[in-house]
């Protein structure tokens, strides 16, 4: 599961487009996407602070293992990041590149 963390303030069409083509590319590549409220405050609030559009992905059950000694290799999820990896390259080529 991928949390995608929308800005609630988001009103113009760019930061709607956004969430919406990055939503389908996810989906696309299997991945099931959360919109489901993440706690605490991630790189893009400095984005959202000024008015920029942005989007956070944040892989499921992450907050228990980052930054701690149990952040290693071991615990990676290749194929999912490997999805996660077509996701925004589909996403680039299509949505933005080609718009």
């Amino acid at each position: 599961m991928i949390f995608l963390r929308r800005n609630s303030e988001a009103t113009n069409i760019t930061q709607q487009n956004l969430y919406t083509n990055i939503e389908k590319a996810l989906n696309k590549h299997g991945l099931n996407v959360s919109e489901k409220e993440i706690k605490g405050v991630s790189d893009n609030a400095s984005f959202e602070n000024e008015g920029i559009a942005n989007i956070c992905l944040i892989e499921e059950n992450v907050k228990e293992i980052i930054h701690s000694v149990s952040d290693t290799i071991d615990v990676i999820n290749f194929d999912n990041l490997n999805s996660i990896s077509n996701s925004i390259y589909y996403f680039l080529k299509n949505y933005i590149i080609l718009s």
